[in-house]
């Protein structure tokens, strides 16, 4: 009787790696790779698979012989470009990446004669950088030293959420300033200083991004605020309410408050400018509503035609 120990594997094929982008933009493109090495073997077939609701649905498969066979199934977010891909499978091109393109996606190879199969998976996140600069609101156009300053600042959409940060005069503000929110959105609060004036003025801005490397970020507007180191500012007209940006045909809320100080010998008159032009009545709706202690007015507006670079000039007539 003859017998035969092995005493070693056998290895006929190695499944090397799978890589796919760990992160992919919307609407980008995503090549993908499957690298093994035919050692004492060849190779029979290499399957593409994406994980749907827990389970690896097959969407690419090559078998090969005398006449090879490439087998396409339809999958959600896979867009396969077959003359980008090669022939066997081992690079896959994909485009017009979307939402349900992310995932996990398997790679299979099997030897031809040995039936001996390995598989790799990898996950592919899908980024939606914010399309529009956030914006700032809650602010008045007219602050005192020591008057506390609280704004907001609104992210559009992204994937993942956006991270804010704020900055005063292109500096980044202390920590200390920030109201807390979540991540599309965050206040600030803080009382005005000298310090945060250069020439009267006080440049605010808000930046949302995605990404700890500042690759995908968009800022706001740079807002202006105009400050004084005494009162003399207390009997200027202030606009509360008004936002930095509007659609066409959205309606403009807005609130134009004065004090009137007590060596006034007459009541403020107030008067709405909009681009300078002072007769509004026939194409603006203005209702006025005064407080004894505050003269006040309320102004809501419907622009007919246009609202891009729209702003509001109040005078104070004595």
């Amino acid at each position: 009787m003859v017998g035969c120990a092995i005493t070693g594997k056998i290895s006929a094929i190695r499944l090397i790696s799978i890589n796919v982008p760990k992160e992919v933009i919307i609407k980008g493109n995503a090549t993908f790779y499957c690298n093994y090495n035919i050692e004492t073997d060849r190779l029979y077939s290499l399957k593409w698979y994406k994980r749907i609701s827990h389970r690896d649905t097959e969407f690419f498969s090559y078998i090969s012989g005398p006449e090879p066979n490439i087998h396409l199934n339809g999958a959600p977010g896979v867009n396969l470009d077959v003359d980008k891909s090669s022939a066997t499978g081992d690079v896959l091109y994909l485009y017009d990446i979307d939402l349900t393109s992310e995932g996990y996606y398997k790679c299979e190879v099997i030897a031809d004669y040995t039936f001996q199969a390995l598989k790799l998976d990898s996950y592919m996140t899908v980024i939606v950088p914010p399309t529009k600069p956030p914006v700032i609101e809650g602010y008045k156009q007219f602050y005192t030293i020591g008057d506390v300053v609280t704004s907001y600042c609104f992210a559009s959409y992204s994937k993942p959420e956006s991270t804010i940060k704020w900055f005063i005069n292109d500096q980044e503000v202390p920590h200390y300033y920030l109201i807390t929110g979540n991540e599309s959105n965050s206040g600030i609060s803080f009382t005005l200083e000298t310090k945060h004036l250069i020439d009267g003025r006080l440049r605010l801005c808000c930046t949302a991004f995605i990404d700890s490397d500042f690759r995908f970020k968009v800022s706001s507007e740079e807002t202006i605020i105009k400050g004084n180191e005494s009162n003399e500012l207390e009997s200027v007209p202030l606009i509360i309410g008004l936002k930095s940006n509007y659609m066409l045909g959205e309606y403009i809320d807005v609130n134009c408050t004065v004090r009137q100080m007590i060596y006034e010998t007459s009541e403020p008159r107030l008067e709405w400018l909009i681009h300078n032009q002072k007769s509004i009545a026939e194409t603006f709706a203005v209702d006025f509503r005064f407080d004894p202690h505050i003269r006040s007015c309320i102004q809501r507006v419907r622009e007919r035609e246009k609202t891009e670079n729209l702003f509001l000039k109040i005078q104070n007539h004595i």
